[in-house]
């Protein structure tokens, strides 16, 4: 008998994979505006963020869809909420830094 774990099934895999990427994303974008604290960071808020998050979305579907086809279930409140929640979270937190202009 071996001591492995059994494998996760594809949609747990998925979720799981999709959940750490918009996690991993929006920590990296908010890294970079924490480093710049100024209109890089506002730029991150306003349009790098938003367009991460967006592309995460439709990456998100297009899986999903695939994912269908092979008769596998992914979880749709995580592709469809996620992002718009991240991209909200990290617009929060970016304009909750103490900015300035120059």
């Amino acid at each position: 008998m071996s001591d492995a774990p059994a494998p996760l099934p594809p949609a747990r895999t998925f979720n799981a994979g999709f959940g750490v990427l918009l996690a991993v994303a929006n920590l990296g974008a908010f890294a970079i505006a924490f480093q710049d604290k100024s209109w890089g960071a506002l730029w991150v808020a306003i349009i790098g963020g938003p367009i991460t998050n967006a592309v995460l979305l439709v990456g998100g579907i297009l899986a999903a869809v695939f994912l269908k086809r092979r008769q596998k279930q992914a979880s749709l409140v995580l592709i469809f909420v996620g992002p718009i929640v991240a991209a909200l979270g990290l617009l929060g937190a970016i304009l909750l830094l103490d900015l300035h202009g120059c």
